[in-house]
């Protein structure tokens, strides 16, 4: 047995018993206790005179340290450059951050797509009319004048408008979900820093095959389709619906895997208090998704995304829509009343025309998919492909992005003013990669 200093050790006389036998013996037990001296071991001597532990560095006070963090300090939003913009949304814009800070060992310059919404548009109208700041949840006498559907509209309306944060920060990391690092804000704006997905949108692989081939070959269609099931199934399985699938919210990585983004519509599969009809894209939205379809999208959550995906599947086989009108009204009939149909140049097997046809079912109680994204991994067209390989990224894409450097290429999109984002440092880029409408049909940057 080790020895520990500070226990007792019994020593007696010759003929003394010690242990279980000690009582019967004829002289007492004397002990001693283990001081470490007699093993050549060393004390500090204030050890000794002081009632404090042996490991407190400080006696004096009694306490212990804290020990340095050798992590950088969390970043702010002083701490990032805004050097252009990558996209526009209906209420938001996502620009490209640098880290510009040195102060400490391990600051790099890394690199973040920031994510950034108007204050203004935020706030929801009433409240501004009413001169009432956000609150969050509202009782019901809060506001006066304000009735109560009015007020489950608005917090509606923030629900809405915090769902992407909200859904990022409660998902574990996943190489197929864009993850969240920081949350930031000043006086004009809100930001989100979210991990920057270097190669574009699946909506741009299309388009780029479109032109030089007229399509994606079946081969790879199936590729990126299970990167989209192994997506979903980390999402389901987390019980969160993605809710507006479609190509553009959908990038490619470096490795040429995809990544999902853009969770702005997302609910969460147990909600069935919260409006899931009318949201998301109009070509890519699931018939339950439309007021006058019975059952309700609460009712079998996950086949919303799985009727987006099988959208997505046609669309990367034909480079069309299987609904498409030229009118809302026409697409919206199209979607409840039509059945789709493969282009006529297209000769589509038999296994390929099953998975579609069980994806785009009207019915969402007979939608593949359902119930586990197991289901549609053990259909017949998919059984070639190694799942297992497939997660842990084993396959070579069809469509590696180059390895440029972003920052030296021409701006798409003029950036922002510096008024609009007074808390982030707005960059300019040299002239010659400035966006200044010299070439209003320049397509890359």
């Amino acid at each position: 047995m080790p020895v520990i200093r500070g226990q007792r050790r019994t020593r007696g006389s010759k003929g003394a018993h010690v242990g279980p036998m000690r009582h019967l013996g004829d002289e007492p037990q004397q002990f001693e206790v283990y001081t470490g001296e007699e093993y050549g071991w060393a004390f500090k001597p204030l050890y000794y005179s002081k009632n404090v532990p042996e490991f407190t560095t400080d006696p004096a006070t009694g306490h212990v340290p804290i020990p340095k963090d050798c992590r950088p300090p969390a970043l702010i939003l002083k701490d990032l450059d805004c050097l252009r913009v990558l996209g526009e949304g209906y209420y938001d814009q996502v620009y490209l951050a640098r880290v510009n800070r040195r102060e400490h060992p391990l600051d790099i310059p890394a690199v973040f797509a920031l994510k950034s919404l108007r204050r203004r548009d935020y706030r929801y109208p009433n409240i501004s009319v009413l001169g009432y700041p956000p609150r969050g949840h509202f009782p019901a006498n809060c506001i006066p004048g304000m009735d109560e559907e009015t007020k489950l509209i608005v917090e509606e309306h923030y629900k809405m408008m915090n769902g992407e944060k909200c859904a990022l920060v409660h998902l574990p990391w996943s190489p197929w979900v864009t993850g969240i690092y920081q949350a930031f804000h000043d006086e004009e704006r809100l930001y989100m820093a979210l991990e920057y997905i270097p190669g574009g949108t699946l909506r741009s692989v299309i388009a780029d095959t479109w032109t030089k081939n007229g399509r994606l070959s079946v081969a790879d269609a199936q590729f990126y389709f299970a990167n989209i099931v192994l997506a979903l199934e980390f999402l389901h399985g987390c019980e969160l619906v993605h809710c507006d699938l479609k190509p553009e919210n959908i990038l490619v990585g470096g490795d040429g895997y995809l990544v999902l983004t853009d969770f702005g519509r997302a609910q969460w599969a147990e909600n069935k208090i919260s409006q899931w009809q009318g949201i998301g894209t109009l070509y890519y939205m699931a018939p339950e998704c439309f007021p006058e379809v019975s059952p309700k999208p609460q009712d079998e959550p996950y086949a919303v995304d799985w009727w987006a995906s099988g959208v997505i599947l046609f669309e990367m086989l034909t480079s069309n829509l299987p609904f498409c009108g030229k009118t809302y009204e026409e697409t919206r009939k199209a979607i409840l009343f039509r059945r789709w149909q493969w282009p006529v140049n297209f000769k589509a097997g038999k296994n390929l025309n099953d998975v579609v046809s069980y994806l785009l079912a009207p019915h969402s109680s007979q939608r593949l998919g359902r119930h586990s994204a197991r289901d549609v991994e053990k259909h017949a067209w998919l059984e070639a492909v190694e799942w297992d390989k497939m997660d842990r990224k084993g396959y070579l894409a069809p469509f590696i992005p180059s390895q440029q450097d972003i920052t030296k290429l021409w701006h798409k999109l003029p950036l922002p003013k510096q008024h609009y984002v007074p808390g982030l440092k707005v960059i300019e880029p040299p002239i010659h990669l400035k966006n200044d409408d010299r070439f209003p049909c320049h397509t890359h940057g």
